[in-house]
């Protein structure tokens, strides 16, 4: 070997080529990323090889380091393609791949068991041109078949990332334009130097060494300054698409970056959408996007939509990104708060009854000795008085004291005065009782489904005959034109957690659902809520004393319904086992 000054600046340029190829690789975690290091890698050995071969006096030793750079050379287009198809999230044909494999093996081949290269090359030749030692070839049938293969990897290289380039926001267009840029120079670098070897044109200088340590400097600029790898494809992979919460990332421009799999899921996205305006993607962007404090990290926004026959609640946690702290657009966190909205409705509502039944107690037992003592001085009027039609008025107000004491029996449920008096029994015999007597002058139908073995129940009789009579009188309402009830008895065990409303344990379950005109969405959730009602003449405390009177039980009363279909009404009593 002998000095040369050029082979100094090679080697110089092989050891950036390993530390840059070090920084890559230490972000193995990523299948693109391992891509991209071993490209890298190829470039350095390469360069590495064509140092030696510069400090080169025996041929065998220039041949040798000759093979071995351009072994390793002859794969780097396809590791690129590899790369480029992983970030672009694209899947390629395994025959496909399997053909691009073989191409550069067979070079391989020829370059290690057909010296002198004959099959490969033409002609192959050693000459010094200036004090440099240079390999002179002319290229045959086979190195023309890998200079084609090599530059229609790079040109769909290039096609790949420009159609990545067009489809993505602006968050991404930074990041993609690097890898564009930094392809850009393998390609110039890889014609110049085959136009020289087949003589097409003259040129001793390689650029090579040279512009694979700028493209691989471009690419690592990429990864630290516009987190090439950091967001897409790492993140994406390894996170992303691992989170049960939706994810979606919105650029400053409002058009859809990204979305992993729980947000198309759960927002009923298709993929193809992403790219699109927000406004056209989800459906409560144009809702909550005038909510978004612009001087806040974060917001987080509650906002209920209607989906299908239900109502659907989303908490929405909005996060600006800035990138080199410049605004860069939003992640929005999308979560399905229905069933928590649910739970923290059925507690308020729980804690409103408490203190309804509270006032309840004290005005119904005040108004209880009221109308006592309006009671006795009726009837001692009634006994001094011989005018029947005064008579008949005392007698009518008397009726309208009982009416008044049955509207105080009721809110006399809201209070501990409504406690059940409770006993173990059947309740099977009890609700076909109770229903028929209730339809007994009315044209609709009833059947029941009540299988053999319904355990026993603690209830009291009086209260739960007030529950049947006033889901059953609901019923006959929603149905003016006649229709049908199913009444369902069954045995369910809830587990521990399984329904929100109450403790795991043996149940019975009782179903009475209607054919019914249905009752509104909108609505739904006040039908509990005492002196609700939607009736001219009612008091709104129907449904209001049988979620009461079914809590005191320590069960649980639910609704379900769909207008022009029907109601359900869904009851959980605890049951006894053992007797």
């Amino acid at each position: 070997m002998y000095f040369n000054s050029y082979s100094v600046i090679i080697f110089f340029i092989s050891i950036l080529l390993s530390g840059i190829f070090l920084a890559f690789f230490r972000r193995k975690e990523t299948k693109g990323v391992i891509f991209i290091s071993l490209l890298i890698l190829s470039m350095c050995i390469y360069t590495i090889c064509y140092a030696f071969q510069l400090l080169s006096i025996n041929e065998k030793v220039l041949i040798i380091f000759f093979t071995i750079g351009h072994f390793v050379y002859n794969f780097s287009p396809l590791l690129f393609l590899m790369f480029s198809l992983k970030y672009c999230e694209k899947k390629i044909n395994t025959m496909v791949l399997l053909i691009l494999i073989f191409i550069p093996l067979i070079t391989d081949s020829l370059l290690i068991f057909n010296n002198p290269f004959s099959l490969l090359y033409k002609s192959f030749a050693i000459s010094s041109i200036k004090s440099t030692v240079l390999v002179v070839y002319q290229s045959g049938i086979w190195d023309w078949v890998q200079q084609i293969y090599s530059f229609s990897i790079f040109i769909a290289v290039f096609i790949i990332m420009i159609n990545k380039y067009r489809n993505v926001a602006l968050c991404y267009k930074k990041q993609i334009f690097v890898v564009l840029f930094g392809s850009v120079f393998p390609i110039i670098g890889h014609t110049v130097f085959h136009l020289s070897a087949i003589g097409v044109i003259e040129n001793t200088f390689n650029f090579l060494p040279y512009l694979f340590l700028f493209t691989t400097f471009i690419a690592y600029i990429g990864l630290t300054q516009f987190k090439l790898f950091y967001f897409s494809p790492v993140v994406r992979e390894v996170i992303f698409d691992l989170m049960s919460e939706a994810v979606i990332v919105i650029d400053k421009q409002n058009f859809v970056v990204d979305i992993n799999n729980a947000g198309l899921k759960l927002l009923n996205i298709k993929s193809d959408m992403i790219g699109e305006n927000a406004k056209d993607v989800i459906s409560f962007w144009s809702e909550i996007e005038p909510k978004i404090t612009e001087n806040t990290s974060y917001d987080v926004i509650l906002f209920t939509e209607e989906k299908e026959y239900s109502f659907i609640t989303h908490e929405i946690i909005i996060s600006r990104i800035e990138l080199l702290k410049v605004f860069n657009g939003y992640i929005l966190i999308v979560r399905d708060v229905t069933e928590n909205q649910r739970l923290h409705d059925i507690e308020e509502n729980n804690r409103k009854l408490e203190s309804i039944g509270i006032l309840a107690a004290g005005i119904a037992h005040d108004f209880n000795n009221l109308l006592a003592s309006i009671f006795g001085s009726i009837e001692l009027a009634k006994i001094e008085n011989a005018n029947s039609l005064v008579n008949d008025y005392l007698l009518q107000a008397i009726n309208n004291i009982d009416r008044a004491r049955t509207l105080t029996e009721k809110l006399l449920t809201f209070s501990k005065g409504g406690e059940p008096i409770t006993k173990p029994e059947k309740i099977a015999d009890f609700i076909i009782q109770r229903v028929n007597y209730a339809l007994s002058s009315t044209s609709i139908n009833v059947k029941y489904t009540i299988p053999d073995g319904i355990w026993y129940i603690n209830y009291d009789k009086i209260q739960i005959s007030q529950v049947l009579d006033n889901i059953v009188l609901n019923s006959i309402q929603a149905m003016p034109m006649g229709g049908d009830i199913s009444v369902f008895l069954t045995n369910v065990v809830i587990s521990n957690k399984e329904h929100p409303n109450v403790e795991s344990g043996y149940y019975v379950k009782i179903s009475v659902i209607d054919t019914g005109i249905g009752i509104p969405k909108n609505i739904i959730n006040f039908i509990f809520d005492p002196f609700f009602t939607t009736k001219s003449k009612g008091q709104g405390l129907g449904l209001a004393t049988c979620h009461s009177i079914i809590n005191r039980h320590k069960g649980t009363i639910e609704v379900e319904s769909e207008q022009g279909v029907g109601t359900a009404f869904h009851i959980y009593l605890p049951a006894i086992i053992d007797l």
